[in-house]
Parts: structure tokens; sequence; C-alpha cells
């Protein structure tokens, strides 16, 4: 199996590298900066992607192109529309031009919003667009319909798998933007995490998992009898932001779930797929676990 990445230089295109080139996969990168084998700016030069997949023919696409804040979204609203929701469109097109077989998306769970409802692994997107997003949110909703809308159309042939990534954590010496690795690194600086809401709660996912997630999707959907197909790629359950920083400094002997807080409007409360088990091969990993490797190296 050949699989093409695309944004192989980000924080998850990295990693997955090493797991790529650990586990002997046939695989070319892409990206705009650091060392891939192709250098292409790929929303400028869309001719010149189209022209590598045609190529290279690969069985498997993975797309990790995207302005992956909310923050950078919304200095550049243009760009984020142009990166997060026409390119995979783009992609799309050319995928099935060229009878690739599955295209792998980034998406995000932020699609679902915030509120105390449980959510499925394979809605349709559209269900979610009662609740209330920023454009980062809204704009993985729109890559996911569009993709979904493409599928339906006369030229399709490839598959997609939409994984719906929780908040990334570790694999960078704490050196990511996730709000787990802010809040070793305030602990590590003796400073205090800022909360700005206290009730606030997400489902985390460590890099190891995300990555392997990407791995065994390629072989688990490329034989999918749906042309489309949805996975929440999330931890066990959902925890609370401002307890990260209380469990490091040991106010607290566990983090409580979102579900044991009285079921606040901000609580965010998601059902975990039997798919993520089976696609991980385990369950993922604990976030405590995670924290305890700072928290007794500062005991």
């Amino acid at each position: 199996m050949k699989i093409l990445l695309l944004g192989s230089s980000g924080y998850v295109g990295a990693q997955l590298c090493g797991l790529l080139k650990a586990t002997g996969y046939s695989f070319l990168t892409v990206d705009i900066g650091g060392d891939p084998e192709f250098r292409l700016d790929v929303i400028h030069e869309i001719d010149a992607l189209s022209e590598l997949i045609g190529a290279y023919s690969p069985d498997v696409v993975i797309n990790l192109v995207a302005l992956a804040s909310n923050s950078t979204c919304i200095q550049s609203p243009k760009g984020v529309y142009s990166i997060n929701v026409l390119f995979p469109g783009q992609l799309y097109r050319i995928c099935s031009k060229f009878s690739v077989g599955l295209l792998l998306h980034a998406s995000s769970e932020w699609i679902y919003g915030l509120g105390s409802q449980n959510h499925a692994s394979s809605p349709s997107p559209e269900g979610f667009y009662h609740l209330s997003h920023d454009l980062y949110s809204r704009s993985k909703l729109d890559s996911e319909i569009l993709l979904q809308n493409y599928t339906c159309l006369p030229f399709a042939f490839t598959r997609v798998a939409s994984l719906r990534l929780g908040i990334i954590y570790g694999g960078t010496l704490v050196k990511s933007q996730s709000v787990v690795d802010k809040s070793i690194n305030s602990y590590i600086n003796g400073s205090e995490l800022v909360i700005v809401n206290q009730r606030a709660a997400r489902c985390f996912i460590s890099v190891e998992s995300v990555c392997h997630a990407f791995l065994r999707s390629s072989e688990y959907y490329l034989d999918s009898p749906s042309l489309i197909n949805y996975l929440n790629v999330q931890g066990p359950r959902c925890i609370p932001i401002s307890y990260i920083d209380s469990y490091l400094r040991g106010r607290i002997d566990a983090i409580p779930t979102a579900d044991g807080l009285g079921g606040d409007s901000n609580d965010d409360i998601k059902i975990i797929s039997p798919e993520q088990t089976l696609i991980l091969g385990c369950k993922p990993s604990a976030l405590e676990d995670y924290l305890d490797l700072y928290r007794c190296r500062n005991d």
C-alpha cells in the first residue's frame, strides 16, 4: 500500500512520518515547509499536486493540511476558507480522478460544539448546524459537509474517512499548543494555568494514538462498503480543563469526568465509538498517565 501524506511537517504529520517509517510503509511526504520529499504550496499549486498524485498513484491520501487553531483562523478568514474548506473538496476531486482508494481527512471533535449532548460516532455532519461554533470549528464542519456532498456526485470514486480528533497532546517534549502541554509548562515553570471557562471540558487524545488511528484507518476503511465514513478519535472520557492544573499540583487525586460536574451547559459529553478501540487496537491511553510523568518528575 502506498500513502501520500500532505502536511508532513506539522505537529501530527511529523509524528506520523516516524510511525510510517518504523512500520515499513511506502509513502511520500508533501508540505510547504520543513523537510518533505516534495515541497509544495498545495493551495496555490493545486495543478502540481494533481500531477504528483497522478504520477505516484497512491492507494491512500492523508490530508493534514489545515489552519489548526481558532486564533489563526480569525487572523485569516479567507485563508481558513481556502485551506480548511475548499481544499479538501479539490483534493477529493483529484483523488477520484486518479482512482485513489481512500482519502483520510483530519477533522475535529469541535464540530460538535458545546452542550450536554451525547453524540454517536457516525452521524451526518449536517445535524450539528444548530450548535454554536467558532470559525475553526465551522470550517471543519463545512469541510465534512462538502466531502459528503462530493461523494454523492457522478464522478465520486474515492472513499472518505473523516477522523474527528480530540485535543491532541504529547509527543513533542511539551512544546505543543494543546491545553494539556500548556498546563504542564505552567506547572514546570511554577505558574498557574489561566482557564477562561472553569467548567469547560474536552476530550483529549495522545498524538501517538492519533497516528495509529490514521495508520490503521488506512487499512480499515480502504475496503469500506460506504464512500463516506466518520470516526471519533478521542480520549476515553471528557475531562474538565480546570482540573488538569489541580491534578498536576496534587490538589486532587483523580480527574473527574464532565458528567460528574452536574450537567452544566458547557460540559461536552460524547460517545466513544466501538470502531475506535478496534482501529487503535487498544483503548486510548489515559491522560493521567501522561500527566504523571511530569508530576512525579517534579515531586
